[in-house]
């Protein structure tokens, strides 16, 4: 890290690890809100709904929700 902060070479892959971790949000409220949000739709009455139907389901809720 220090050769990054005293602007040193970095190397391609090494430019692009670097860039992926300062995307990393440092804060877990958004997967807290996702994990919450598939609470409520799978219940024990949904409970044999399959993974992807429910990544779809948070997906669309999410989506109505920030564009409505």
């Amino acid at each position: 890290m220090s050769i990054f902060e005293a602007g040193g070479t970095r190397g391609l892959v090494l430019e692009g690890a670097y860039k992926a971790l300062l995307a990393i949000p440092p804060t877990s409220v958004e997967s807290e809100r996702a994990f919450s949000a598939a609470g409520y739709l799978c219940s024990k009455i949904r409970s044999r709904m399959a993974d992807k139907t429910l990544d779809t389901l948070c997906f669309l809720r999410s989506y109505f929700q920030n564009h409505a």
